[in-house]
């Protein structure tokens, strides 16, 4: 039989507190920060030094587990009657257990949901850090998911709803961030999603849920809503961008000067400015040529550049490759020689810096220095370039050009050039091609140009001569009057060789054409029934029109004009 208690906690006395009798009780007594006198309950322990003691909060309840052995569990009420039933509550769950009416991992399954699910968030990002994903990637989860457990009002584990969370994504799809802002789009509202269904896939992996309660949401269509659609640049753009950057740190310093006037800079200042606008240049051609991310390419140290290799690359490691897999980018003949002047000139600089300061000239790089300078805030610094190139960081159809845009300069070169679909794949690192063609791949109308060229012209086919049919008579005729408005006068006639057999009756000749198609459909629209009498029908100009349009024959005749 189990039983319900409140234990004592044990505090060390306050400084300056001594031990007094009340009643026959023992009570330490103080004086507090504010001046005032405290007493507590005081006992003296087993080594007889006094200690403060202190009923607890909330019951624990001990009785006999699964196994036999006696357990001792917090109930978390205030109250002995709600203490009690708690406890009918843990009997009953450890004789289910003991009889194998509950396995021991659904018993888990049910204390795990009981716990806050702040906690169970906590563990989740310690997991990704141990499994080594980037502090960035962590970072974003974490706001995802604490945003998600407010938003959708869930303390503790158990309380996880797909209700609630699909009423959540609705309110940010409808429901501004910020006064008068915009809502989310459904990329964000997607890349919560999949924040949450990592999380709970984690969570059924471990064992704490049985199923996911999100295994059923879809994401949403994002392109039904693209906020900003990114577009790749041309060669000429991307020469136009290289000439800027390696103009403008120069230009830039030489007008910070106050007033009309350049200001005067040293010799030094002018070779330091320029080596930055040839190593700005210098990153963009690598990106543009090579489909690196910005992030990448910071990365990489000069020890990773292989030039005299028999293929020249860059090895990437898989540490600071996106898809953790680590690559070796390939280097165009182009990129090798202007890498290779770059190091040099960077190596040259380092000497004399060195030399300036007295200690030991270095002979060569360090593997661990960095391959180039890149700004963390690299999109301010690629926009200032585009202005100063003469570029729109928007075109007409709203589609914007950042610094990713010269992965899909890469990616549009490559089909551009026909190189296959599956080696344009490899070389952008992607795992799905139709990420490939749908995404880094901004093709046009006009690029087919050469490819329907390639499709081969019809045969030729030698025509036999066609029968001789006779010719028509159409007749028009109109007047003019006086005030110069267009009256129609006299017929509109179609005519043609007739057949005049007799069809057996007695009442009179049907007439039928010898000829068929154009002809019919002439008598068609002058109201002459094919099987009936030859008569004149009067029409309007408008008729006549679409009668000549329609003929697939030259009609003859003549247009006689009465003034």
């Amino acid at each position: 039989m189990g039983f319900i208690f409140k234990p004592d906690k044990w505090k060390p006395l306050p400084d300056g507190a001594e031990i007094v009798q009340v009643k026959r009780k023992a009570f330490a007594q103080w004086t507090g920060a504010d001046g005032n006198i405290e007493r507590e309950p005081a006992k003296q322990g087993r080594d007889g030094s006094w200690r403060i003691v202190q009923p607890c909060g909330v019951y624990l309840a001990r009785y006999k587990g699964p196994d036999g052995t006696m357990v001792t569990r917090s109930t978390g009420c205030k109250t002995q009657d709600a203490a009690r039933q708690v406890l009918a509550d843990f009997e009953r769950e450890a004789e289910r257990e003991r009889v194998g009416a509950v396995s021991p991992l659904e018993r888990k399954r049910v204390e795990q949901g009981k716990r806050p699910i702040s906690g169970h968030i906590a563990d989740y990002i310690e997991a990704l850090s141990a499994r080594g994903t980037t502090q960035g990637h962590i970072a974003n989860t974490r706001r995802f998911l604490n945003f998600m457990a407010d938003g959708c009002g869930w303390t503790l584990l158990r309380d996880v709803n797909r209700g609630d969370f699909e009423k959540w994504l609705g309110r940010l799809r409808l429901e501004p961030r910020k006064e008068n802002g915009p809502t989310l789009s459904a990329r964000s509202v997607n890349a919560r999603l999949v924040a949450a269904k990592a999380f709970f896939n984690w969570l059924v992996q471990v064992d704490r849920i049985s199923t996911s309660p999100l295994a059923g949401v879809k994401p949403l269509n994002e392109r039904t809503d693209r906020r900003r659609e990114r577009r790749a640049l041309t060669l000429g753009e991307v020469a136009k961008l290289v000439d800027a950057a390696e103009r403008r740190p120069l230009a830039d310093r030489q007008d910070k000067n106050r007033g009309d006037d350049q200001a005067e800079l040293k010799k030094e200042t002018i070779e330091a400015m320029q080596a930055l606008g040839r190593e700005r240049g210098l990153i963009y051609r690598v990106l543009a040529f090579t489909g690196l991310r910005v992030g990448e390419l910071r990365s990489v140290k000069v020890g990773q550049v292989i030039l005299d290799g028999k293929v020249p690359h860059i090895a990437l490691k898989a540490a600071d490759e996106k898809n953790r897999k680590g690559s070796q980018i390939l280097l165009r003949s182009d990129l090798v020689a202007l890498l290779r002047q770059h190091l040099t000139d960077k190596l040259i600089a380092s000497q004399r810096a060195t030399q300036a300061t007295g200690k030991p000239v270095p002979l060569a790089f360090s593997a661990d220095i960095p391959l180039f300078r890149i700004q963390k805030r690299m999109t301010r610094v690629f926009d200032l370039d585009l202005k100063a190139a003469g570029i729109a960081k928007r075109d007409a159809h709203g589609r914007t050009l950042d610094v990713h845009s010269l992965r899909c300069t890469f990616a549009t070169e490559l089909a551009r050039a026909g190189v296959p679909l599956q080696q344009a794949v490899s070389l952008l690192r992607h795992s799905d091609p139709r990420l490939t063609l749908g995404t880094y791949t901004h093709l046009t109308a006009l690029d087919g140009g050469a490819a329907i060229a390639k499709i081969p012209s019809l045969p030729k086919i030698e025509k036999e001569q066609a029968p001789q049919v006779a010719q028509a008579n159409l007749t028009v005729s109109v007047t003019v009057s006086t005030t110069g408005n267009v009256v129609p006068s006299e017929s509109f006639r179609c005519s043609a060789p007739q057949d005049r057999r007799d069809t057996g009756g007695t009442g009179g000749q049907r007439k039928k054409p010898l000829v068929s198609g154009a002809y019919n459909d002439c008598h068609s629209l002058t109201g002459i029934s094919n099987g009936g009498d030859e008569r004149n029908r009067t029409v309007d100009l408008l008729t006549a029109s679409q009668a000549l349009s329609q003929l697939s024959y030259i009609p003859t005749g003549n247009l006689r004009q009465e003034v």
